[in-house]
């Protein structure tokens, strides 16, 4: 181990968790922070403090801060932490989380800077890199863990009623700054423990202390318990570490030489090391790949999972998923050498498919969608950039308006065809809007519902049998997410079950639990022989790829009789109503269908049911309201289950990714059941052809170009608002509203004012909405222009007589084959 590379990495990590454990967990002086920090003008000076952080970057970035001398580079990047840690801790009240998110995201942030400037790929290999960096953090973690059993249980601050009261009464003027009726101040003993306290408040009062009683609870647990999620973030940081070693590792024993052996610069032939570098290169792409899958998952289950009832922790699991994606990215873009990919793209089936995804225009319509406004900001600081580095006299090409990382970016854009990006982004933002909206009206329909059931005090098994057949008929709704439907099980039956003269809270669970078991398994069938009937028409069967590898290579693993590992992963953690369909499509066994979606009982259906009913706990309401341990362990199992799709998502995309690697070959044969679906592709070989050739952005005509600009513009626009909305905690397109919560109720107590039209927040949620509306309207518009254009051009005597194509028209005059929209 080089000692220089660990006396580099060490400090900083340690550093960094240092501050952490004494300015933001209870160990060290958090609740003095947060009180410091608990007024009106420190949250305008974090506002402020975010935008002059902001500002700061893009200076950074317009003044080459890549290309300073490194002492240069220290300092300001001393600085640059100093801005952000001044917005986290201002904001800390409203986002307790933030301060740990930043822990972890700066050393990440700092091993990437150490890896892309002072040891760089070529001249220290991977290895001798990471291991110095996974053991500081293991060492950490060790460290930390000792310092938080130390203080639970040398200090007496186990988890108990008097640690609760210690900790609150610490944090007085939190409690303060986020209630005060100008007499009485909020108390966790008077006004947080017991809800009966407070009866005497009005309906207003009553909502307004219980929502400052969960935002401090969200602040002093979060104090309490931080050493631990620092420490369990360094833990998993250094397993990711340890994983890319192993990966190194293996690399040398294949190529019993060094894992990362680059030529040397200058060097016109490939030589050993570059031979010997592509094995690595393929490892570092299989295992990125995956880490962004996991994270990508995690999210979706942050927003299908966690935003039920875990607000704040969804948001959180967001931005650490961005961080970990960001970090994942920029470890690829140091260690791949470009000039290698289409090398590595010769040595076999996996690679070639891995960067054909990459390089696919659904891939790059993804990364536009979410790069959203930093796209022109970039455009617009580049441009900055190149002006300032005319002005000093380094601009390499001063007549360019684009510096030489500009120019590449503005030159590999060219080459995109952004006809199809363009659609495929508005294609990705009506799915996102359309989910979005279907969970939303999903729980407002289910909040009603269980007013309604309530109301109506029939038989609890009466009402278990009605709850089948309402689950049944949801879950075969396509935009309806199965977790909304266990939540609200556990909701409606275990809130029943706790009346009286009814079975009890646990037979209630359980009930619930069989129930949602039950209707799901019915609705996979139901789900398949949707797919079944689909999926005798060719152009369905096209549609999925039935004759692609990477389909074939799913259908193989769901053909595996029993409970083998990659089948469980795909039918549990896949999308209920689109996984099933398959299964139909692909003339699976529904026996072998149905064995491995009952597992989906132990990772989604319990703890979902487990979470909706103790939200209706009244133990939980008459003793300790949000800080009760009920609350906390609905948030703890909440956690888990999104953690067990994510990691299921992770390993089904593993193991499909390791059966095109072993079997390629196989797959890629033709197959006489599949002859149907290659005659209907080559059927359509001419149009597909003449929509190619319209679909250049040069050969588009002004109206085409304007239409879809715009429809973009709008859709990324309402996009931005509708994500900035689910991730900030001041809401401004949509209503924070639960399925425990009652429309009839007022505003102040979480309700909608008895108007379901009330959940969209005036004006900028029906901005929103309409500028949705506006795209999708230009994106039909676009895409009936593109198809005249398309058999106008097929229909012509040039293209007639030059090609002589073979015309396939439907019946009703349409083209058969669709656009590569």
């Amino acid at each position: 181990m080089d000692l220089n590379i660990l006396g580099a990495i060490a400090p900083f990590i340690v550093l960094v968790d240092a501050i952490g454990m004494v300015g933001f967990t209870a160990v060290g002086f958090a609740p003095m922070v947060y009180n410091m920090v608990a007024d009106s003008v420190m949250n305008q000076a974090g506002n402020a403090a975010a935008a002059a952080t902001a500002l700061y970057l893009a200076i950074l970035f317009v003044l080459d801060y890549h290309l300073m001398p490194a002492l240069l580079q220290v300092l300001l990047g001393v600085l640059l932490i100093g801005f952000f840690f001044s917005t986290v801790v201002l904001k800390g009240i409203t986002y307790p989380w933030a301060p740990g998110l930043l822990c972890i995201a700066l050393p990440i942030i700092y091993l990437g800077w150490l890896r892309a400037f002072i040891y760089k790929p070529g001249k220290v290999s991977p290895v001798e890199f990471l291991w110095p960096a996974g053991l500081t953090f293991s060492i950490a973690f060790a460290a930390i863990m000792f310092v938080w059993m130390v203080f639970i249980f040398g200090s007496g601050r186990t988890w108990s009623e008097e640690t609760k009261i210690w900790i609150t009464e610490e944090n007085h003027e939190v409690f303060e700054y986020l209630w005060s009726n100008g007499t009485t101040t909020l108390n966790y003993t008077l006004h947080c423990s017991n809800s009966k306290n407070i009866s005497h408040f009005s309906d207003e009062e009553r909502a307004t202390v219980l929502g400052a009683c969960t935002s401090a609870a969200n602040v002093w647990f979060l104090q309490w318990s931080g050493p631990f999620v620092l420490a369990f973030c360094n833990f998993v940081t250094s397993l990711f570490i340890f994983l890319f070693m192993h990966v190194s590792r293996k690399v040398v024993m294949i190529n019993n030489t060094t894992a990362y052996n680059a030529p040397s610069p200058g060097s016109s032939t490939p030589g050993s090391g570059e031979a010997n570098s592509l094995p690595y290169l393929r490892q570092i792409m299989k295992g990125s790949t995956l880490v962004i899958v996991l994270m990508l998952a995690a999210m979706y289950a942050a927003a299908s999972y966690v935003s039920g009832s875990a607000v704040s922790l969804g948001s959180a699991v967001f931005c650490l998923g961005a961080i970990i994606i960001a970090a994942t990215l920029g470890w690829m873009y140091v260690e791949i050498d470009p000039t290698q990919l289409k090398r590595l793209a010769s040595e076999g089936k996996m690679a070639e498919s891995m960067l054909k995804i990459i390089r696919s225009d659904w891939v790059r319509a993804v990364a536009v969608g979410c790069l959203n406004v930093l796209i022109p900001t970039f455009v617009v600081l580049d441009r900055a950039r190149q002006y300032v580095r005319r002005a000093r006299g380094t601009a390499q090409d001063p007549a360019d308006k684009f510096t030489p990382t500009g120019r590449r970016v503005a030159n590999e854009c060219s080459t995109w065809n952004w006809c199809s990006i363009l659609s495929k982004v508005l294609i990705l933002g009506e799915l996102f809007v359309a989910l979005l909206l279907g969970m939303k009206a999903t729980y407002v329909f289910f909040s009603w519902l269980n007013a309604v059931l309530g109301a109506a005090n029939i038989n609890f098994w009466v009402l278990t049998a009605v709850l089948f057949v309402i689950g049944l008929g949801m879950f075969l709704c396509p935009i309806v997410p199965g977790s909304a439907v266990y939540l609200f099980a556990g909701v409606v039956l275990g809130a029943q079950s706790q009346l009286p003269e009814r079975p009890g809270f646990v037979v209630g669970v359980l009930a619930a639990v069989l129930m949602s078991s039950v209707a799901k398994h019915i609705a996979c069938v139901g789900q398949y022989l949707i797919g079944y009937c689909a999926g005798q028409s060719v152009k369905v069967q096209q549609m999925v790829g039935v004759d692609q590898v990477g389909t074939r290579a799913t259908e193989k693993i769901l053909k595996q009789p029993g409970l083998s590992l990659g089948k469980v992963c795909i039918l549990v953690a896949g999308p209920d109503f689109p996984t099933s369909m398959l299964c139909g499509i692909l003339r699976l066994r529904i026996p072998q269908m149905l064995l491995g979606t009952t597992p989906v009982i132990l990772v989604s259906i319990i703890p979902q049911v487990l979470v909706g009913a103790l939200l209706t706990y009244q133990g939980a309401e008459a003793d300790d309201d949000s800080s009760s341990i009920e609350a906390m362990i609905s948030t703890a199992v909440t956690g888990f289950a999104a953690a067990a799709q994510a990691g299921a998502t992770f390993l089904f995309t593993w193991r499909i990714m390791k059966t095109v690697e072993q079997d390629s070959e196989e797959l890629s044969k033709p197959r006489p059941e599949h002859a149907a679906v290659a005659a209907l592709t080559a059927k359509e070989a001419d149009y597909r052809k003449a929509f190619s050739e319209v679909s250049k952005w040069d050969a588009m005509t002004c109206i085409q170009q304007t239409t879809v600009l715009w429809s973009v513009f709008a859709m990324l626009l309402s996009g931005f608002l509708i994500a900035a909305d689910f991730m900030i905690v001041e809401k401004f397109c949509f209503r924070k509203f639960d399925i425990t919560n009652n429309i009839k109720d007022p505003f102040e107590l979480g309700g909608l004012d008895n108007n379901v039209i009330n959940l969209v927040i005036v004006p900028v949620g029906w901005l929103a909405l309409v500028v949705v509306l506006c795209a999708v309207v230009g994106h039909v518009s676009f895409l009936k222009m593109m198809s005249t254009s398309a058999m106008q051009r097929l229909n012509s005597p040039q293209l007639q007589e030059d090609d002589a194509p073979v015309q396939t028209i439907g019946k009703a005059g349409e083209p058969v084959g669709e656009s590569a929209f």
